[in-house]
């Protein structure tokens, strides 16, 4: 089976999103992992996958992730709706947070591994706007 390549490295799109990532949060971060739909088994050749694992020395981190083959229902239990991003946008305020992001068919999860107060700002939005960056960099 022939897997195509990705249009860009994940090396190259999470660099590309780092500085978009640091702007909203107050620690430094680097970054930790970069995969793609041709080095992350569970995803493998799956169409627009890319997650970067940004972490500071603490611990602390923010994975994003993106794919053209995952999709969200509005109104799924423990969600909220985050309008203002995206196509439409939601989130969940669990022991880790996450913000789900869609533009046309791409599909963007943030994944809060931090305090709510290492964000500049209210983190739903701040993720929101890091799906936003992540959109541009692909």
């Amino acid at each position: 089976m022939m897997i195509s390549l990705p249009p860009k490295p994940a090396a190259q799109v999470c660099a590309s999103l780092q500085p978009s990532v640091q702007a909203l949060v107050k620690i430094p971060l680097k970054i930790k992992s970069a995969e793609d739909a041709t080095t992350d088994d569970l995803h493998q050749g799956e169409a627009g996958y890319y997650s970067c694992t940004f972490a500071a020395a603490s611990g602390y981190q923010v994975t994003v992730i993106l794919s053209d083959e995952k999709s969200f229902k509005d109104g799924e239990q423990r969600y909220h709706p985050l309008p203002g991003f995206g196509d439409r946008g939601r989130f969940t305020d669990g022991s880790i947070h996450f913000v789900d992001v869609m533009k046309g068919k791409t599909f963007c999860e943030v994944l809060v591994g931090m305090p709510d107060d290492q964000f500049t700002e209210e983190w739903t939005h701040a993720s929101g706007k890091i799906c936003v960056a992540a959109f541009g960099v692909r």
